[in-house]
């Protein structure tokens, strides 16, 4: 369709005089046409308004619109010409406007801009819009590329093109790409951005052999060899080796290495010996660990080499602070317990050294307070950090007369007795047990149990005990660095510890009174605090606080706090005691009620509640009365395991037990070994006693006549026999006094009371001594006077 057909049949001829608002077609259009504005048609195909000529009465039938293809086989199409009518006609009926994807508030998405790519739309956005004077070039005075419209026109535009040319120095071809571009990409400086990813070859669509054939970029190997060229193929090989990293953290890089070549690029001959690939046609360990370096993330070679709890704790970022988690003070409390780097002495001997202590701290995560603490000689354990749970509830001014400390009055301690929302605290074996539901059952304290290693998450109690390591540096003998304990030959500071636990109890707490009514400069509050005047000292933001949000704590009593946190088990009842971890208790509240007795008829369980340290005594709860107990004690028969712990009990029963099992097999095995002993003895004694049989019943003698003379004659011959060994036993041990002692042969020599019997008996008559020997021989020496 030609101009004029298109004029003529879409918009009616009308006078010259007619005004531009009479104009039928513009009046009907939905929107303006604008510069910039993308249009599409029914196929698809995308165009950008360029340019459009002003009108003017004279020209209204001539006036121009510039359009350029915006499709992908039109990137270096330059802008054509289309009557404005035409335009206009084809708005209303083939082409519709592309309305902005983006929804009302989002931002549009760009693209990443390295910086050679943004020097190089710099220099492409100074050298269009650069305008030029009528000193520099008077036929482009007042004039830049973007904003001349002379490039539109195709008459005169090669020879405008070799004139910026030559006033830019830069080639017209290169110039008239840059202005395509920027016509196709918007006509803003964004559209200037070069392609730097779709330059060079496109190495994916190539194929494996075409790859390998070419030569491998980079520098030339030092021993001349070729040089591997890595394919898609070969990438996703050494990629694979991830798996292999990922199933066992101490599988090394190289062992995967060596993996991928055994499988992909070895081979092995009928004989059974394995070749690797020549150099050139397998990839260097060197390309290998790039690669694999520079496809995985920084933080997973990371997490392989420290583990996730050394790069949380000390390479992630620190964005957040405590008041994310802690509403106001009281809401959580963080726990933790640690070695103390001091040696201490015995208190009643202070010669012995007994090793560091055990310190506990509980913190309030808000305000930076200490609210309790504890220190021990134990080991970790759930006691320990009951004992500092318990010593939020406990009166400051009591335990300061005991260690002697100056009490800094009651305003010192805003905290006591006020249990928290949350306790915080790690995964260690005295917060994760069963025994810690006892605060969130009976106390109603939720127990917060961090991830493994992740002691960045309860950051303020960590820190707290660095800064106790600071202060116990300077004064504290017997401090020892924890540099110097972790050498392997360090330092040996256990010979100057001088302090007994209860002094290092009375510097804990001058430490904690310290850093509770300092002013810390990095305490975060919340902006209203800060304009209310609030000072930073942790006692005063505490107490201030707990004023405004005093729903956050419960006040609680320390024997309740002490009663729901003793350890709870079913006890068995049987007609010995009420058995409980192999220890037997009584009371007689129970024997009143004759639960003994009915238990030697049939056993049964009641509840009971014991102190894990302390075996003395337990508390059994009165099954008929809710709320009340009775109070048992060991009885006499295991009275012996009293004054110990229940795991140092339960250690020697179960000892005793084993030691039982152990005498049961040694009886047996004693019993079997003395048979197998006695065997030859019995089997020669019945020998003998059957050949006398059978002589006898062959002569025709009884067995039972002459027996009783025998036997007397036999137990005769048995005394004297007896006796004469004795003396001779008597004598000589007479003999060897008198050879050992030959300086003390000058004093009489006073003979033993035996002697005097044995005279006696040898001046005794023949049928006395029948009498002395066969009846009974210490009666009649009585009756002789001896």
């Amino acid at each position: 369709m030609s101009r004029l057909e298109l004029s003529q049949t879409d918009s009616p001829a009308k006078p010259e005089s007619q005004s531009h608002a009479d104009f039928a077609p513009v009046t009907t259009l939905p929107f303006i046409p604008a510069r910039n504005d993308v249009y599409i048609d029914r196929h698809g195909a995308k165009r950008r308004l360029v340019f459009l000529e002003r009108e003017s009465p004279g020209n209204r039938s001539e006036v121009l619109a510039f359009l350029i293809d915006l499709g992908p086989r039109s990137r270096h199409c330059l802008p054509y010409a289309i009557p404005r009518l035409e335009l206009f006609a084809r708005l209303q009926n083939d082409w519709q406007k592309l309305a902005p994807a983006l929804s009302p508030g989002e931002l549009p998405q760009r693209k990443k801009t390295s910086d050679k790519a943004s020097a190089e739309i710099a220099r492409r956005w100074k050298a269009l819009t650069r305008i030029f004077t009528a000193d520099e070039c008077p036929e482009l005075a007042g004039r830049c590329m973007v904003d001349d419209a002379r490039f539109l026109y195709k008459q005169g535009r090669k020879k405008l093109a070799l004139t910026y040319q030559n006033a830019l120095e830069i080639t017209a071809k290169t110039l008239m790409g840059w202005l395509v571009r920027y016509w196709r990409g918007g006509m803003n400086r964004d559209a200037l951005r070069p392609d730097f990813d779709c330059r060079g070859e496109d190495l994916q669509q190539l194929l494996e052999d075409a790859v390998l054939a070419r030569k491998a970029p980079g520098r030339v190997r030092d021993d001349g060899q070729p040089t591997f060229r890595l394919s898609a193929i070969s990438k996703k090989h050494i990629l694979e080796a991830v798996k292999l990293l990922d199933a066992d953290k101490r599988v090394t890089v190289r062992r995967a290495y060596k993996e991928c070549c055994k499988t992909h690029w070895s081979t092995v001959d009928a004989e059974g010996s394995v070749q690797l690939l020549p150099v050139g046609q397998m990839p260097s360990f060197q390309q290998f660990y790039r690669l694999l370096r520079k496809n995985l993330p920084l933080y997973y070679m990371l997490f392989r080499q420290a583990g996730p709890g050394h790069v949380f704790n000390n390479l992630a970022g620190r964005t957040g602070s405590a008041l994310q988690e802690a509403v106001c003070a009281g809401h959580q409390y963080e726990v933790d317990s640690t070695q103390a780097d001091i040696y201490l002495v015995a208190e009643k001997n202070t010669n012995k050294i007994i090793g560091k202590p055990t310190l506990y701290f509980i913190i309030d995560r808000f305000s930076k307070l200490v609210v309790g603490w504890h220190a021990t000689l134990d080991a970790p354990s759930w006691h320990g950090a009951c004992e500092a749970f318990l010593s939020i509830f406990e009166d400051p001014e009591d335990l300061a007369k005991e260690l002697g400390v100056k009490f800094r009055g009651r305003a010192a301690h805003p905290a006591v007795a006020l249990a928290p929302c949350e306790l915080i605290a790690d995964r260690g074996s005295e917060y994760v047990g069963v025994m810690s539901d006892h605060l969130t059952k009976g106390i109603r304290v939720s127990v917060v149990n961090l991830p493994a290693h992740m002691c960045s998450s309860k950051g303020q109690v960590e820190c707290l005990f660095m800064q106790n390591h600071v202060t116990l540096r300077d004064v504290a003998p017997g401090y020892q660095p924890p540099a110097e304990a972790l050498k392997r030959v360090g330092a040996d500071y256990q010979h100057d510890a001088e302090w007994t636990l209860d002094e290092f109890r009375a510097q804990v707490m001058e430490f904690v009174y310290l850093h509770n009514l300092k002013m810390h400069e990095k305490l975060r509050m919340r902006p209203h605090a800060i304009e209310d005047g609030y000072r930073l000292i942790p006692v005063e933001v505490f107490t201030r606080d707990a004023q405004e949000s005093g729903t956050m704590c419960t006040a609680l009593d320390p024997v309740d706090v002490y009663w729901e946190l003793l350890a709870n088990k079913r006890a068995v009842v049987t007609n010995a005691g009420v058995v409980l971890h192999g220890l037997h208790f009584s009371c007689p509240e129970i024997e009143q009620r004759d639960w003994l007795v009915k238990a030697g008829i049939r056993r049964f369980r009641v509840e009971v509640k014991y102190d894990r340290r302390l075996t003395d005594r337990i508390f059994i709860l009165n099954p008929q009365i809710p709320g009340t107990f009775f109070t048992a004690t060991l009885t006499p028969a295991y009275e012996m395991y009293g004054r110990r712990s229940f795991a140092e009990a339960q250690r020697v029963l179960r000892i005793v037990k084993e030691q039982a099992a152990q005498a049961e097999r040694y009886n047996l095995q004693l019993e079997i070994q003395l048979e197998f002993d006695r065997r030859q003895r019995i089997e020669r004694s019945h020998k003998l006693a059957m050949e006398a049989i059978n002589r006898a019943k062959n002569l025709g003698i009884s067995r039972t006549s002459g027996g009783v003379e025998i036997r007397e004659e036999e137990t005769r011959e048995r005394s004297v026999a007896l006796a004469e060994k004795r003396q001779q036993a008597l004598t000589g041990a007479k003999d060897s006094d008198k050879t050992n002692k030959a300086h003390e042969q000058e004093q009489p020599q006073q003979p033993p009371a035996p002697a005097v019997v044995a005279a006696h008996i040898g001046d005794a008559s023949e049928e006395n001594l029948d009498h002395i020997i066969i009846k009974d021989p210490l009666r009649a020496l009585r009756s002789k006077g001896h």
